[in-house]
């Protein structure tokens, strides 16, 4: 929420910074994923704030990534995401969050290798590294590679425990190890913010329900 305000006096105060618009897109983008922003803002205002920043520096890397992240978001626009984002890696070819944005879009073309091929480019680099681990995991999980998967996850919370991955670990604590406890101990670390929306709630309930704390898990 602090972001998603300070990025809206940002843009308040110079509305001709193109990277003013560049950062708030982003930022929308997240923060109606984490239901965390301050004004409800929608993916279609993400989109409008980066194309803003193209028009006014049309150049600018951190617009063209902006808008290729909002792109991604959307099957329509799938693929003038990827183009976009492989524009930007013949410019900065270790760029972990262009990076890890591509794995992502390939990841929802339905081209899982690929994704993963490109995500050991992401883990290589120190900054992300984590976020890149929490990606690799989630596509191996989906492939049914659950070992492996686990093993991706271990790494990313071992590197940088956050929200993101202990709510994946909460997953394979009751699915696939049936550790309640651990799981309950884990889902106490996590901010309640990041238990609004459904994949918080639901992962929150399940730990709850499974427990016979039914009062905790409404």
């Amino acid at each position: 929420r602090l972001a998603d305000e300070t990025c809206q006096r940002a843009v308040q105060l110079e509305p001709d910074n193109p990277e003013a618009w560049a950062v708030y897109s982003p930022i929308t983008l997240m923060g109606q994923t984490l239901r965390l922003n301050a004004t409800g803002a929608t993916t279609n205002e993400a989109t409008d704030r980066a194309q803003r920043a193209i028009t006014l520096a049309p150049d600018s890397f951190e617009a063209q990534f902006a808008l290729a992240n909002c792109y991604r978001v959307r099957a329509a626009t799938r693929a003038a995401a990827e183009r976009m984002l492989r524009g930007l890696l013949t410019r900065a070819p270790n760029d972990g969050r262009v990076l890890r944005c591509l794995a992502a879009c390939l990841r929802d073309l339905n081209r899982s290798n690929e994704a993963l091929a490109i995500l050991e480019r992401a883990i290589a680099q120190p900054a992300g590294a984590a976020q890149a681990l929490i990606l690799k995991a989630g596509i191996l999980g989906a492939d049914g590679r659950w070992a492996d998967a686990e093993a991706a996850m271990d790494q990313s919370l071992a590197l940088q425990p956050g929200p993101s991955a202990q709510l994946f670990k909460i997953g394979f604590l009751l699915l696939y190890h049936g550790d309640l406890d651990g799981a309950a101990a884990m889902l106490a670390q996590i901010p309640p913010q990041y238990l609004l929306d459904e994949r918080g709630a639901m992962t929150a309930s399940l730990v709850w329900l499974w427990r016979n704390e039914p009062d905790k898990a409404l």
